[in-house]
Parts: C-alpha cells; sequence; structure tokens
C-alpha cells in the first residue's frame, strides 16, 4: 500500500521525490533536500488516502517553507490557522486544475469527513460559525455542501478563488485576520459591559438552582484533573503543541485545528490514542423500559401515595382528588380555545396542501353541454376534479422528567396537554412518554428489576448501547385510551405538575438521559408504527437542558485475569472534556453509518441518525433561562457567538419564542421558563370591583399573551400539517 503511494505521490509531484512513511503526527515537505514525508494512516479508505497524498503534494509544489501548516507565525496560531484556509484552497484549487482526476477524491473523502464531524460539528452548527470556518468548508466541500455566505462574505470568496501566488494569500489572510480581530474585540468590549451592569442586577428567581440530592440532574465533573506521574517528554510535547494553539483572545479558524486534530487522531497508529466505538442497539426490547398507561393508572389510583400535598400554613387540607378536578376543570376552561385553534389552523393547512394536489382529468363520458360544440371544439368530455388522498399523521412526544424541571414542570404539562388534545380532536395516533432515570421501586419489586438488569448487562455484546436499570419511558397517553382513562390521566398529570417537589417513588424527577432517550427512539419509532401504520411520524423531544451521558456495556479485568461486564458511561471512557487523543465513534448497523462525535454533538449525532432512519420530522422544545447569564451560556453550547447569542436573548425576551437552526432538529423552539411558559387563550380575569384602567391593562395583556401563543402555535402546524 505504502509503495503504491509512493508511487502515486512521485507522479503527481512530477519528479523522483523521496517518499517517507514515518510515526509522525502531520505530514511536512523538505524543499531543500526534496523528501516529503507522510504519517503512517491507518484505516484509511483509498479515495480518502489519494485526497491526503494531493493535498501534501500540492503543498510540495506551491507552498513555501513558512506556508506549512506546522511552520510557526509571528503573528501567532490564530492568524496560522487563517493562512493555512486560504492557502489549503489555493494549493487544492491547483493540484485539481493539474490533476482534474483528484477534484472528485477530493470532494468525496471531504463530505465524508463533514458527515462524520471531522470539522468539528455539523453543517447546520457550522453555519453559525465565523466566516473564516465557513471559508474552510466551502472551498473543502464545495459549493453544494449547503454552506451558507451572504453576498458582502461571497467577496471574499471571489478573492480566494483568483488568489494564484503565497504573496496574494498572505494579503488576503492579514485583512480578513484584522477585520475578525478588530470584531472580536469590539464583542469582548461588550461582554465586559454587560457583565458589569448583570453584577448589581438582582438574580431572576426561576434561574435559581433548586437543590434536591435525590434528583440527581447535575452532572459531576470529576474527570477535569490531569493524571499524576506523567512522563517529562510527553509534558514538553504537549506544551509545544498548546503553544502552537490559538489564544482564547485571538480570532482563529476552529473548523481548521479540528480537521487536522481529527485526522491525525482517527488514522494515526499512536497507540496512545484511544478509539471507542458504541453501537446501537437494535437486540434491545423496548418494552422492557415502556412502564405502560395502565400500569400508571393502577399505581396513581390512590393519589396520596403519588405525592406529598403542601399546605400552607392556616389553610385546610384540600383532599388529592377534589384538587384534581379543580385543575382538569380549569384547565379544560382556559385551554379550549387554544386546542379549537390548533385544530382550525391543521385542518387549514390540511385543505391546502389537498387542493395543491388536485388535479383534473378527463372521464371519457361525453358532456351533453359542450356537444353542441363539435365543430369547433374537440374537448367536449366531462372533467372530473381528483384530489389524491392526503398523508396519515402520527406524534410520538417525549417529555424530560429532570429535577430541573421543577420550576416549569406544571407550565410544561399544560402546553404538552394541549398538544395531546389536539391529536385526539384531529384523530392522529400519538403517544406522550416522559424519560426518566428515577424509576426506583421498593422492596422485592426493585429486587427483581435488578436481576433483570443483569441479565440484560451479561446477555448485551460489549459495545453495544443499553439504558441504565432505573431508565424508563413513562406513557403517559396513548390513543387506545378511552374517555375515562384519558380524563383520569390527565388529572393525574396535573396534580403531579402542582406538586412534583413531593412526588413519590417511583414519580420523582431525576436525571436527563435525553442521549439513551433518542438512542432507542428507533425502536419505540417502529413499536408504534408496527400497531398505526402512518405515513408521516411527527417526534416532539421537549427538555431543559443538556443530556446526561448515554450508557453502553463495557468490560473491565478483575483478579485473576477474569473479565465482567459492566454498563458504563461514555465519560467514564472519554473523559467529560473531549480530546483528540480519544475517539468515539457512535455505529448504527442498521443505517449503515458511524458517526464521529465530541462532548458538545452526541445528541446531535443521535437525532440526525434518528431522522435518518425513521424519516420522522423531528421537533426540539428547549425552555430556558429567565437569567441572560445562563441564557447566552446555552445559546453560546448551541454554537453561537458572544454577539449572535445576545441577540438572540433580546428576541427571547421580546417575542417569548424563537426558532434556531443547527441543533439537530428538524425545527427547535426555544421558550422562556418561568411565567412567560404559562399556556394563554386570551382569557382574563379581574376583580368584580376593579377600575377601568385595570380592566383595560388586563386585557391587554391577555391579548399580547393570545398573539405570542397563536404565533408558536402557527409554527408548530407548519411543521406537522
Amino acid at each position: 500500500m505504502n509503495l503504491q503511494k509512493d508511487i502515486l505521490a512521485k507522479l503527481l509531484a512530477t519528479e523522483n521525490v523521496t517518499v517517507v512513511h514515518d510515526n509522525v503526527r502531520t505530514a511536512s515537505f523538505n524543499v531543500k533536500d526534496r523528501i516529503l514525508t507522510l504519517p503512517l494512516w491507518q484505516d484509511m479508505e483509498s479515495y480518502t488516502y489519494d485526497h491526503l497524498v494531493g493535498h501534501e503534494v500540492g503543498h510540495a509544489l506551491y507552498t513555501p517553507m513558512e506556508g506549512w501548516h506546522e511552520a510557526a507565525s509571528s503573528k501567532g496560531a490564530g492568524y496560522k490557522s487563517f493562512l493555512n484556509v486560504i492557502e489549503d484552497a489555493r494549493i487544492e484549487r491547483m493540484i485539481q486544475t493539474r490533476y482534474p482526476g483528484l477534484r472528485r477524491e477530493f470532494v468525496k473523502s471531504y463530505k465524508k469527513m463533514l458527515g462524520e464531524g471531522f470539522f468539528g460539528d455539523d453543517l447546520d452548527a457550522i453555519n453559525n460559525y465565523a466566516l473564516i470556518d465557513r471559508i474552510n468548508v466551502f472551498f473543502k466541500c464545495g459549493a453544494s455542501s449547503g454552506v451558507k455566505l451572504s453576498a458582502d462574505e461571497m467577496q471574499w470568496v471571489r478573492e480566494i478563488e483568483a488568489a494564484q501566488t503565497w504573496e496574494q494569500v498572505v494579503d488576503i489572510a492579514d485583512r480578513m485576520y484584522g477585520a475578525a480581530k478588530e470584531q472580536l474585540e469590539q464583542q469582548q468590549a461588550e461582554q465586559m459591559a454587560a457583565a458589569s451592569e448583570e453584577e448589581g442586577d438582582e438574580t431572576d428567581p426561576d434561574s435559581e438552582n433548586f437543590v434536591d440530592d435525590d434528583f440527581g440532574d447535575d452532572d459531576s465533573d470529576d474527570n477535569d484533573g490531569e493524571s499524576e506521574g506523567e512522563e517529562d517528554d510527553e509534558s514538553e510535547n504537549e506544551s509545544e503543541t498548546e503553544a502552537q494553539k490559538p489564544k482564547a483572545d485571538e480570532p482563529s479558524s476552529a473548523t481548521d485545528e479540528a480537521l487536522r486534530d481529527n485526522i491525525t487522531s482517527q488514522y494515526d497508529s499512536d497507540p496512545s490514542i484511544e478509539v471507542t466505538n458504541v453501537y446501537l442497539n437494535e437486540k434491545i426490547n423496548v418494552k422492557d423500559y415502556i412502564v405502560d398507561y395502565k400500569e400508571i393508572l393502577t399505581r396513581t389510583s390512590d393519589l396520596t401515595k403519588v405525592w406529598l400535598n403542601h399546605i400552607p400554613w392556616g389553610n385546610a387540607v384540600t383532599p388529592h382528588d377534589q384538587e384534581v378536578d379543580k385543575l382538569y376543570t380549569e384547565f379544560m376552561a382556559n385551554n379550549k380555545k387554544t386546542i379549537n385553534y390548533l385544530v382550525k389552523e391543521f385542518e387549514m393547512k390540511k385543505s391546502a396542501a389537498n387542493y395543491a394536489r388536485a388535479f383534473v382529468s378527463k372521464t371519457g363520458v361525453i358532456d351533453p353541454v359542450l356537444m353542441n360544440s363539435y365543430k369547433y371544439n374537440d374537448d367536449i368530455f366531462r372533467k372530473a376534479t381528483i384530489v389524491p388522498d392526503g398523508k396519515n399523521h402520527g406524534m410520538i412526544m417525549y417529555l424530560d422528567w429532570s429535577g430541573s424541571m421543577h420550576r416549569d414542570m406544571f407550565n410544561t404539562i399544560e402546553q404538552t396537554l394541549n398538544l395531546v388534545y389536539f391529536c385526539r380532536q384531529v384523530n392522529i395516533p400519538f403517544r406522550v412518554y416522559a424519560f426518566t432515570n428515577k424509576w426506583e421501586l421498593p422492596g422485592a419489586e426493585g429486587i427483581a428489576e435488578r436481576m433483570k438488569f443483569e441479565d440484560r448487562v451479561d446477555n448485551t455484546p460489549t459495545g453495544y448501547m443499553l439504558p441504565d436499570p432505573n431508565y424508563r419511558l413513562l406513557e403517559f397517553f396513548n390513543n387506545k385510551m378511552n374517555k375515562m382513562q384519558f380524563a383520569r390521566m390527565t388529572k393525574v398529570l396535573l396534580g403531579l405538575g402542582k406538586h412534583i417537589s413531593g412526588a413519590h417513588t417511583p414519580f420523582r424527577l431525576g436525571g436527563t438521559p435525553l442521549d439513551n432517550t433518542v438512542a432507542i427512539a428507533p425502536k419505540v419509532y417502529d413499536l408504534f408504527q408496527k400497531t398505526n401504520k402512518v405515513d408521516v411520524v411527527n417526534t416532539v423531544f421537549l427538555t431543559d437542558g443538556d443530556s446526561h451521558s448515554m450508557t453502553f456495556v463495557n468490560e473491565r479485568e478483575y483478579f485473576n485475569n477474569t473479565r465482567q461486564k459492566y454498563l458504563a458511561e461514555i465519560t467514564d471512557i472519554t473523559g467529560w472534556r473531549f480530546d483528540n487523543r480519544k475517539i468515539l465513534n457512535i455505529n448504527d448497523t442498521v443505517a449503515k453509518k458511524k458517526y464521529r462525535v465530541t462532548g458538545e454533538t452526541k445528541t446531535k449525532v443521535l437525532l440526525k441518525n434518528y431522522a435518518h432512519r425513521t424519516g420522522s420530522n423531528v421537533i426540539g422544545y428547549r425552555i430556558m433561562s429567565g437569567n441572560k447569564f445562563h441564557a447566552i451560556r446555552d445559546f453560546e453550547n448551541f454554537g453561537f457567538d458572544w454577539s449572535k447569542s445576545n441577540e438572540l436573548w433580546d428576541n427571547l425576551k421580546k417575542e417569548k419564542y424563537l426558532s434556531v437552526p443547527g441543533v439537530g432538529y428538524s425545527k427547535f423552539f426555544i421558550l422562556k421558563g418561568g411565567k412567560d411558559l404559562e399556556t394563554a387563550n386570551g382569557a382574563f380575569q379581574v376583580a368584580s370591583d376593579a377600575k377601568k384602567g385595570q380592566i383595560l391593562t388586563a386585557f391587554k395583556k391577555a391579548n399580547k399573551s393570545k398573539l405570542v401563543s397563536r404565533s408558536l402555535l402557527n409554527e408548530f402546524i407548519k411543521e406537522v400539517a
């Protein structure tokens, strides 16, 4: 293999260069001695090898010594990354022009790398990255890759496309880097000013952390510390590597660094690199993890065993059943208009879609009215308008049953119930599941469940995903429920939402096993389709935070050289902070897909795979903190820069909801938590002795809530109709 590629490199370079394969991190070219050194790339597709060899030969032919990737720049590592991106675009264009057969190999290889996360994120997220990163992906993956660039930004693209010399590359890099640095300094100044203003502000009560050790919704960061006793030479190598990385206060190309690090770590033969492959478990029996609605109704028949009623001092104790009856009556009165509005909009959108598909067809029967015109009109046949049958819809909803949801749980349940009643009214098959890792049963039941779980671990192949023992999907609603069951479950859920902090086992809130839920969601989809056979399934995930680590079966060695299986978390292998020395691949053996992931992209990858496997329309609802600092941090975690995050926060405060791209969903809505999450239909209440001004104020407030609610509902209907 190496001999063949040596010959290829020599032919491409049009001279008898010396090609050396060595255990080095990156390729390099000795201009003086004409020696091309290539890494010992392993397990690589032939087109990727051709692409990487062609890339290095392009540098050998056209790039001066100071332009090679690993050459240091006096202007800093951030500036060097700009230079790398622009020079790569120049030399790759030139080598492909010289050898047109390489063009297909380059695009195929780069697009595969983009799909597997080599650029550090997926395309949707990269479209929110800085200009230099989008230009990097644009030139490497091609104009058809879907990179978004504005008309002003295309000016830079045209300049780079026209660059023929190294001097032109340096000139473009100088100007691009200068503009990016000026923008970054302005953002940092605004951020410092905003932080100073925040110090004196009173903390939003909705953003306070809820402390309850039993909820277990906070990730512990136990893996941040470095291991002791490292070799001195390793420390020196790490110091050299860190010196070549951009500083936090300078602009840089994140995709350039991620691509080179990932190519090195993926294909490097260095034994210190750890590769972990996790497989989605196709043999898992998803019914083992579903608590069906009949069991839930049985366990909640006596509401005094479900939650502890919190009664203010001096008030009489309200019986549980009497209280849920009142909550149910209030919900139906306050949300009937909202539900009817959803139904009306859905039927209108569906009718419009049917009309758009309608066509006129001749029947073959003569129309007596037109028969008299046969001498000058050939078309004397009756016509019929044909309206093809529309597609059948279904809906699966997943509700986050985690501790951090406790402040917004009641309002979230009301929002969910609006969708449930909408589905029931338009006769759409549906399921509603709450995902939790806190399903803990007492006594003999709990022991039996634990033994079943240990059997599952023993019978699951190493490396395959498996939820933890207390993971469950609580089936709160199913379209097969009768009217009495449906009403009773509504009451139970409203009562739980009102008193969730006092919920008893097994309905207590826990962590956020979102990744485990998305990983087994294809099996839930298959189960749903088996009984309903619908054409289109809309899948809704409603949560307020990031997922806990996905779990899978691993092995470890015990004394006497025995090996034993155990349930591991992905973070046990990779740590909380992913680095390029630890590779994680998530594999779907059914879809024949492999995804390279980092800590920030696990959920995105799993959502993307779910949509690919099922063809489902995946809609996300994220409840955002009412605290600006926390909200901006979340926006930045989604891939937006500080300036864009502030803009989104301002829009969220004004509109109460946002729709943002690039988070793995077909459509992703962000809802402001707290009072802004309350369902509204335009109704308002005032005291019997209210003055005219008070009535007018209440009316305006209710009408504003109505408009916001309807805007969000319109967005939702567009996605599901």
